[in-house]
């Protein structure tokens, strides 16, 4: 399923083009009016025509989520469309983060350093943004990429894996990991589709290859891989001397005995390089970076609902203050300890002032009372709540004045074979290479999650009404 061609329908409308002329240039400020189910269409136009990267920020997980799905749907194949998500771990608690979450953070940041796939268009979450994770510079300070022919100091080279996160095993078969049997080295890079395998001939680089992690098989040969932090958190990688300072601010004369102990190991065991269980409770003292420093300098700020933003920052906030009062209170937390997050307004603060900021607000938004604020003519499909001949005779009626329908269903083939049935004609094609034409049925096989839910609008006398199954 392929979406993106029905963008060029909404590029012609006048107050499309007018939203993307709002954006460019340095200081840019707009506010928009977007039915909800059109926001990831709108976005995925925007920033085709823009060229420009958008950090879009949504108030909640679950919205930064949904709208990653959607924006898959509309956005080019080539398109870089990335989710930036927070692990679920709240600040000075004592609990693993999920590995998954924290390589697809990795992820991308890797891509926003490495520019893959030209502007990128980023979705997260309030808490996302404010979490922090490992600095720029720590991050491309660690990452290196590996070549053919390359000469490299082996216990050098292991001792840099450890540092910067990947453990040891006999087998890699997960990203993060390594392992080294005489002079052949594996390793799965944190991003990478497949782990490599190193083969040395004396210090010499003398081939790669990629292997299938379940069956330990070689397959394709690479001329090199590129490696990664494994981790946000890497106390091995930061500077003795910054070490020595950020911990020379630890107050710990509220804590009681047992929690003085266990911090002090804790922190000379990472300090040397090992592994402690609960890692993300130093994330605070040890991440000093967030996803802003790795934007780029020309993008956009798109803010999803401002006001919720705002209000879900507020209760972040609420509840990280009254953990730390009470933890500070039964001496678990030594006094005033970095939190895992910024302030809401300390990350607007690192927000570059010259970047352009585009608000959207849904109707009925308390936002419009500000008469800046531009509206874009989509409005709801109707629900048919499964009486397919209903839709059927909707989509008859829009067809024979001209419109565009487009139905995206799970159930493609037998929605045709019950418009055929009815004596109305569609189209049933793979993915559309161009917008259909006036007075067309387009039935479009749904992929992935499918899309969420449809809209109308109308461009050059011509309504696109966009069905889903939902």
């Amino acid at each position: 399923m392929d979406l993106k061609e029905l963008g060029g329908l909404l590029e012609t409308l006048p107050q499309f083009k007018g939203l993307c002329d709002a954006v460019r240039g340095p200081y840019a400020r707009a506010r928009v009016q977007v039915l909800p189910a059109a926001v990831p269409f709108t976005l995925a136009a925007l920033r085709r025509v823009s060229q420009l990267p958008m950090l879009v920020l949504t108030p909640r997980p679950d919205d930064a989520r949904q709208l990653y799905e959607q924006l898959i749907l509309w956005s080019d194949p080539e398109a870089s469309v990335l989710h930036f998500p927070e692990t679920e771990t709240l600040p000075f608690e004592r609990l693993a983060s999920d590995v998954e979450t924290t390589h697809q953070r990795l992820h991308t940041l890797s891509a926003l350093v490495e520019g893959e796939g030209g502007a990128p268009i980023i979705v997260a979450s309030t808490s996302a943004v404010t979490q922090k994770t490992i600095s720029r510079d720590l991050f491309e300070s660690g990452s290196h990429a590996l070549g053919r022919g390359q000469n490299v100091d082996l216990d050098e080279l292991l001792d840099r894996w450890r540092r910067m996160g990947y453990g040891f095993e006999p087998t890699v078969y997960a990203p993060g990991f390594a392992s080294r049997r005489g002079g052949i080295l594996d390793i799965y890079p944190v991003g990478s589709p497949l782990p490599a395998r190193i083969e040395l001939w004396g210090n010499e680089i003398d081939s790669i290859r990629l292997f299938d992690p379940v069956t330990q098989r070689s397959s394709d040969t690479v001329d090199s891989i590129r490696v990664g932090p494994a981790r946000e958190a890497v106390p091995a990688m930061i500077d003795r001397d910054q070490m020595d300072e950020l911990l020379g601010r630890l107050d710990m004369t509220n804590c009681d005995g047992a929690t003085r102990d266990r911090i002090n190991e804790e922190l000379g065991l990472l300090l040397d390089g090992y592994e402690v269980e609960e890692l993300s409770f130093y994330s605070g003292l040890f991440n000093q970076g967030t996803l802003l420093d790795y934007l780029p300098t020309d993008g956009i700020y798109v803010f999803h609902q401002p006001l919720e933003i705002t209000e879900a920052a507020r209760e972040s906030e609420e509840r990280t203050d009254n953990l730390r009062r009470v933890k500070e209170q039964r001496g678990e937390l030594p006094r005033d300890f970095p939190s895992s997050h910024l302030l809401w307004e300390e990350a607007k603060g690192r927000m570059g002032a010259k970047e352009g900021r585009l608000d959207i607000v849904s109707w009925g938004a308390k936002e419009l009372d500000d008469l800046g604020t531009d509206v874009l003519p989509f409005t709801s499909t109707p629900t048919f709540l499964g009486k397919l001949d209903s839709f059927v005779a909707e989509a008859d009626e829009l067809t024979k004045k001209g419109h565009r329908v487009i139905a995206v269903t799970s159930h493609s083939r037998r929605l045709g074979e019950i418009l055929a049935d009815y004596g109305v004609g569609a189209d049933l094609p793979a993915s559309l290479d161009a917008p259909p034409p006036a007075g067309s049925i387009t039935v479009l096989q749904s992929e992935g999650t499918g899309l969420n839910a449809g809209f109308i609008f109308s461009a050059q006398d011509r309504r696109l009404a966009v069905f889903s199954d939902t």
